[in-house]
């Protein structure tokens, strides 16, 4: 992935953003935008937007509580560099989803010291980034250890590298099996981040009828 600047983000956004927000009058949808640039941020929090999806997850804690105090939420992604490079991951003495967790504590206690609201704080493991594939199916398999933080847990695993190891596809022909993922983690995560939403609606069903 390239990296954009401030200034291209916004460029791009302003283009598209009026429609979205358009939308978003019209239907009960949020709005999230990606972004780990303050000056970006600054200006998001002049539209109408939901989510602040950082994910670099080092925002500035002064920013992250301007978000927070509008009653929009904040995405912290662990990722241990940006952009995300396949030769920068946990090492592998480390049990990656240990790594994870104690992340998650550190901002936590900063978000706690700093005044912010937890309940407007959403994290993200970051499968994919920093992490092999080997360690992102070492961290989706230990997501319930997760669950008992006090924030709200985001995954995005939809069409991720990771899946080359097990779908032999092109990224965008690996829906089904991010779907399958996604309803093993359904009852475990708040979010989830797919590009086909509507394949793991159909297998959660069928689960259910199976299982009625």
């Amino acid at each position: 992935s390239s990296p954009l600047s401030a200034q291209q983000e916004m460029a791009k956004l302003k283009i598209i953003l009026p429609e979205l927000i358009a939308l978003k009058n019209l239907h009960p949808i949020q709005l999230s935008v990606d972004t780990y640039h303050a000056e970006t941020v600054a200006w998001l929090l002049t539209q109408d937007i939901d989510i602040v999806n950082d994910v670099s997850g080092a925002l500035a804690l002064d920013l992250v509580k301007e978000i927070t105090i509008t009653q929009r939420k904040y995405v912290a992604m662990h990722s241990l560099v940006v952009p995300a490079r396949r030769e920068v991951h946990i090492d592998f003495a480390c049990n990656p989803a240990d790594y994870i967790y104690a992340w998650m504590e550190q901002k936590i206690a900063n978000f706690i010291a700093y005044g912010i609201d937890l309940q407007q704080i959403i994290l993200d493991v970051g499968i994919g980034f920093g992490l092999t594939a080997s360690q992102s199916w070492q961290v989706l398999r230990q997501i319930n250890r997760f669950m008992n933080l006090p924030c709200e847990l985001l995954v995005g695993h939809s069409r991720k590298s990771f899946l080359q190891h097990v779908v032999e596809n092109s990224a965008a022909n690996r829906d089904l099996a991010s779907a399958l993922i996604g309803l093993h983690l359904v009852n475990k995560v708040d979010y989830l981040r797919l590009h086909q939403a509507e394949l793991l609606h159909e297998l959660y069903v069928i689960n259910s009828q199976l299982n009625y």
